[in-house]
C-alpha cells in the first residue's frame, strides 16, 4: 500500500512538472537527428503552457521592472532609434529555442520538398523565393549572434560594388574586343593594299 501511494504521489509530482507530456516511446537505436527531432518533439508539446506563462506573466514584470528602473534613473536614455517605439521582450530558452528551430525546419522542407521540384517544371516558382529573407529568419530563430550577419546595409553596399566590378570587367573586355577588331581590320586593310600595290 506504501509503496502504491509513494508511486502516485511521484507521478503527481512528474504531471506538475509536465514531465509525463515530454516522456516519448523510447528506441533502442536512433540517429543524432532522431534524438534532435524527438528532443524538439517533446518541447513543443509544453510550448503553449511555456508562451501563455511568458506571455502573460513574465513579460509583464520584466516591463515593469524596466519601467520602475527607468523612473529611477537607474537606466540611461535609449538610442534614438528607438525612442517612441514599443518594446517587446522576448525570451531565450530551450523551450522557444525548440520551437524556433520547428519554423526553420519547416522552410527547409518547403524549400527541398516543394519548391525544388516544382521549379525543375517552372523556374518561375523561384521567383517567390526570398533567399535573403529566408536565411536571416533561420539565423534568427536559430539564435545565430548579430555579429555572424551583415546588415542590410552593408550587403546593399557589397552588392553594388560587386555589380560595379562586373560592368568595369565587362567595358574592359569590351574595349579589348574592340582594339581586336580595330586590329584586324586593320592588317586586312593592309594586306588589301600590299595586294594592290603588286599587280
Amino acid at each position: 500500500m506504501a509503496d502504491y501511494i509513494r508511486q502516485g504521489l511521484a507521478e503527481s509530482v512528474r504531471d506538475m512538472y509536465f514531465a509525463t507530456t515530454r516522456r516519448l516511446p523510447e528506441r533502442d537505436r536512433m540517429t543524432a537527428t532522431e534524438i534532435n527531432a524527438r528532443q524538439i518533439a517533446a518541447l513543443a508539446v509544453l510550448s503553449p503552457y511555456a508562451l501563455r506563462i511568458q506571455e502573460e506573466t513574465l513579460a509583464p514584470m520584466v516591463m515593469h521592472a524596466l519601467m520602475a528602473l527607468r523612473r529611477q534613473g537607474a537606466l540611461p536614455e535609449p538610442p534614438a532609434e528607438l525612442r517612441g517605439k514599443r518594446i517587446k521582450v522576448r525570451f531565450r530558452n530551450s523551450m522557444t529555442n525548440a520551437l524556433n528551430s520547428t519554423r526553420v525546419i519547416g522552410t527547409q522542407r518547403w524549400l527541398t520538398d516543394i519548391v525544388t521540384p516544382l521549379a525543375a517544371i517552372d523556374e518561375g516558382v523561384l521567383d517567390m523565393v526570398e533567399a535573403e529573407g529566408a536565411a536571416r529568419v533561420a539565423a534568427r530563430d536559430l539564435g545565430a549572434t548579430a555579429e555572424a550577419m551583415r546588415s542590410r546595409e552593408e550587403v546593399a553596399e557589397r552588392r553594388q560594388a560587386r555589380a560595379e566590378r562586373a560592368q568595369a570587367a565587362a567595358a574592359i573586355e569590351q574595349s579589348a574586343q574592340v582594339a581586336s577588331s580595330a586590329r584586324d581590320a586593320g592588317a586586312a586593310a593592309l594586306d588589301f593594299s600590299r595586294a594592290g600595290a603588286q599587280r
